[in-house]
C-alpha cells in the first residue's frame, strides 16, 4: 500500500565538542531526506549528515515521496565549550637534570612523550637525556579534549678539565694550572676565578674545578697535588 514515508531521528540530543565534526542518523522509508539548518534545507538520498556546528542548533529532518511528506521531526546539536588547560612555559634544563611541569584544567590530565602515555599527575617531574615535548591533554565530562605542549631544552654539561704540567711539587713553590672547556671558572679550596692560576703548595692538596658553561650548566674536575 502506497503511503506518506515516515522518518526517526536515533537521537534526541547529540553533542557536539567545539571544532569537530558530527554525525547525525535517522531512520526513513524513503530514498528522500530533507535536512533542514540555519535556515537552509538540503536534499539528500542518506539518513546521515556530517557537519561541523558552530553553536548549538536544532537541525529538522523530514522524508518525502509523491505522496506527501513525513511530520518533521528534529535533532538538538548541543556545542560543548572545549576545556580550558594551562601548561608550563617552555624550559630549559642541564643534562642529568629534571624539569618540573604543571598542567591544570578539564576533569583530568594525561601527558604524553612522543604520543606515549607517561603520567596521569597534574605536576610531573622528567629528566629527558636529549631536548623533548610534552603533550599534557585534559577533557571534561562531555569527552571534549583540549591540549596544549612544552618544549624541554637540554644543554650540554661543559668539558670542563685541568690542564697542567705536573703534579708533583716542591714545598712552597708554585704550579700552574691551566683550565678549558667551559665559559668561567671557580677553583676550590684557593677561591679563585681564573682560568689560569698559579697555586702554591705547602703540603699535599686536592684541586676542585668547577666550570660553567655560557647555559649555566656545571661540570667538576680535581687534580691533586703532591
Amino acid at each position: 500500500l502506497d503511503s506518506v514515508p515516515s522518518v526517526a531521528t536515533m537521537q534526541d540530543t547529540v553533542f557536539s565538542c567545539n571544532g569537530d565534526s558530527v554525525t547525525l542518523k535517522v531512520s526513513a522509508n524513503t530514498d528522500r531526506i530533507y535536512w533542514s539548518r540555519d535556515g537552509r534545507e538540503m536534499i539528500s538520498d542518506s539518513g546521515t549528515l556530517k557537519m561541523a556546528p558552530s553553536q548549538s542548533q536544532k537541525v529538522y529532518i523530514k522524508s518525502c515521496n509523491k505522496y506527501g511528506c513525513s511530520p518533521e521531526d528534529s535533532i538538538y546539536v548541543l556545542l560543548e565549550v572545549l576545556p580550558e588547560i594551562h601548561i608550563s612555559k617552555d624550559t630549559s634544563v642541564c643534562f642529568g637534570d629534571s624539569a618540573y611541569l604543571e598542567a591544570s584544567g578539564g576533569n583530568f590530565i594525561q601527558w604524553y612523550e612522543k604520543n606515549i602515555p607517561v603520567s596521569a599527575e597534574n605536576n610531573i617531574a622528567v629528566k629527558p637525556g636529549e631536548t623533548a615535548e610534552y603533550k599534557a591533554e585534559t577533557w571534561n565530562k562531555s569527552g571534549c579534549v583540549s591540549d596544549d605542549s612544552v618544549k624541554v631544552t637540554v644543554n650540554p654539561l661543559p668539558e670542563t678539565r685541568i690542564i697542567y704540567d705536573t703534579n708533583y711539587v716542591c714545598q712552597g713553590k708554585a704550579v700552574n694550572l691551566n683550565a678549558t672547556g667551559a665559559k668561567s671558572y671557580h677553583w676550590l679550596p684557593v677561591d679563585l676565578h681564573t682560568p689560569s692560576p698559579a697555586v702554591t703548595v705547602d703540603d699535599t692538596m686536592k684541586i676542585n674545578l668547577i666550570g660553567i658553561s655560557d647555559s649555566g650548566c656545571v661540570a667538576q674536575d680535581s687534580v691533586t697535588l703532591y
